[in-house]
């Protein structure tokens, strides 16, 4: 079976509003691994497929040590996904 190459791409961007809050945004997409002209069909899982998400986000920044985060994806697949964090700087 043969597979073309697969490429990606990204590009992300921050924004400080002020000391306390942070925008946040990413664009990814990566090509699509499958040959459909050689492939008869037939897929394999574990072959990647074209996909592109999206995310916006914001950071509060509790003190210099301390920030939350949340961050809202959205991809090709209708996937929608609420990703919140914590970084804690020792």
């Amino acid at each position: 079976m043969k597979l073309s190459n697969v490429y990606s791409f990204a590009l992300a961007g921050e924004y400080a509003l002020n000391q306390k809050w942070d925008l946040v945004g990413e664009a990814f997409t990566t090509t699509d691994a499958h040959a459909k002209a050689t492939l008869g069909g037939v897929v394999s899982q574990e072959i990647a497929g074209a996909e592109t998400v999206g995310m916006l986000g914001a950071r509060y920044h509790i003190s210099p040590a301390v920030t939350f985060a949340l961050g809202i994806t959205y991809d090709n697949n209708n996937a929608l996904l609420f990703r919140p964090g914590v970084t804690y700087k020792f």
